[in-house]
């Protein structure tokens, strides 16, 4: 089509957008580079001969940020690439009015490219220029939430994206203020959705996550208890075939395993070496889960023989993180934490 239709015509633009978008979408599924390189410069062809004032622009300028941003991930190209995507979406947001129908879609995808640079940005030196990033993109996350009515059924998303970013915030400075509002915001998540919502599940262990994690500051026994009884309902509402599972049942796991080590109740360790076998049983030798829920059980059992002196407690502690050492390869940085333990 592209190479079909002479140069001038009106709809040569969004033939080559099309292209881009083509070109992204193969890459994503097969991963040849070349194939995203293309697609960037089909996107950046679409906008160099678009009319200024072409009602697609905005969406040509974030399909643009899109390709950069994916490259970004996927290649590690440096922060080149996720700036010429923030560039891109900043200029699609500010194309787009108030009330534009894909407002909150370009938006979305400032916030996750604003994400992106907080998180790679992980040197001391840079924290000043990572937190800039993390305020851009709870900014570009607090904008889309006002833009949303209650009732709107993509919300409870938006919700638990800014929720994502308050936590990843608070692990970065230790403000206590950033963790209870990663709180507010997951569980208003959580209120806003159905109990039969298949992305109900998720938000109740991302909140359960916030929970735990200002219970290790706080101390606060309520705190790991909501902890606990987030991630159980979550299991609960997860069958077994969901590829979600394990990773549900390790975080519920290493709740009850927190409580334990706070209060030393000797059946919240039983509970937490329950559910974390059940999260080795699911988990697929391929990758490296299987390594990391084995080092989990095995650290369980060992804390309980800390506790019960039984011989059983410690064999199987032993069992279970030889077998995770014998998951990792040499050179993964997890291995020498695995052969100490």
């Amino acid at each position: 089509a592209v190479i079909l239709t002479p140069d001038g015509h009106l709809n040569k633009p969004m033939y080559i957008n099309n292209l881009g978008v083509a070109l992204r979408a193969r890459f994503k599924q097969m991963g040849d580079q070349v194939d995203i390189d293309k697609a960037i410069d089909s996107h950046i062809k679409t906008i160099s001969i678009a009319p200024d004032e072409h009602p697609s622009r905005a969406m040509w300028l974030n399909n643009l940020g899109g390709a950069f941003q994916l490259r970004f991930e996927r290649c590690g190209y440096g922060l080149d690439d996720i700036e010429n995507a923030i560039l891109s979406c900043s200029r699609a947001v500010t194309l787009a009015i108030d009330g534009h129908p894909d407002k909150i879609l370009f938006l979305n995808n400032i916030g996750h490219a604003y994400q992106a640079c907080f998180d790679q940005l992980g040197d001391p030196d840079d924290k000043e220029k990572a937190l800039s990033f993390c305020d851009q993109s709870l900014s570009a996350r607090a904008r889309i939430i006002s833009l949303m009515p209650d009732d709107d059924p993509e919300k409870p998303t938006q919700l638990n994206n800014l929720g994502n970013t308050l936590q990843a915030l608070f692990e970065r400075t230790g403000n206590v203020e950033d963790i209870n509002k990663a709180i507010s915001a997951h569980v208003l998540a959580v209120d806003l959705t159905p109990g039969d919502h298949p992305n109900k599940r998720l938000y109740l262990n991302n909140s359960g996550i916030n929970f735990r994690t200002r219970s290790e500051r706080s101390g606060n026994a309520e705190d790991i208890d909501k902890a606990i009884s987030l991630h159980d309902e979550a299991v609960a509402l997860t069958p077994n075939s969901h590829r979600a599972k394990a990773m549900y049942l390790t975080n519920l796991g290493n709740a009850f395993q927190a409580r334990f080590e706070r209060f030393s109740n000797l059946e919240d360790i039983d509970k937490a070496i329950s559910v974390q076998e059940k999260a080795v049983a699911l988990t697929p030798d391929a990758g490296d889960s299987k390594a990391v829920r084995l080092n989990n059980v095995g650290i369980a059992f060992r804390n309980r023989f800390e506790r019960s002196g039984s011989l059983n407690d410690i064999d199987k502690a032993v069992s279970f993180l030889e077998k995770s050492i014998s998951l990792t390869p040499k050179g993964n940085k997890s291995r020498a934490s695995c052969l100490n333990n």
